[in-house]
């Protein structure tokens, strides 16, 4: 996910783009609120599926709820993000449903 973000970041920060999207205001703050939320979001995935599970059940409820709220956060900044550079937002649906599938199978 990191080197995707990356190439957005990049593709954003071209001047000639960057000076369009800099129009409005509006939308390149979301834009740029989007980026860090799914990077963010992407990390706290990563903690949950690469992390043992404690024996406590407090905690295995805590970190199943981060997780459901860490994907709940992707998936809004990943429309945001899409309403900021004016795409579809069924551009990306199927790569998060992937997502949650990857996530499914690893998880068992």
């Amino acid at each position: 996910m990191y080197e995707y973000l990356q190439e957005i970041r990049g593709f954003v920060n071209k001047p000639r783009k960057q000076f369009n999207l800099l129009k409005n205001h509006k939308f390149w703050n979301q834009l740029c609120s989007s980026l860090d939320v799914i990077e963010d979001s992407d990390l706290a995935i990563d903690a949950y599926l690469n992390r043992e599970f404690s024996k406590d059940d407090g905690e295995k409820y805590l970190r199943l709820y981060g997780l459901l709220q860490a994907l709940f956060l992707q998936q809004d900044a990943v429309a945001n993000l899409c309403e900021s550079l004016k795409l579809p937002n069924n551009l990306i649906a199927n790569s998060i449903k992937n997502r949650g599938q990857v996530l499914q199978y690893n998880k068992g």
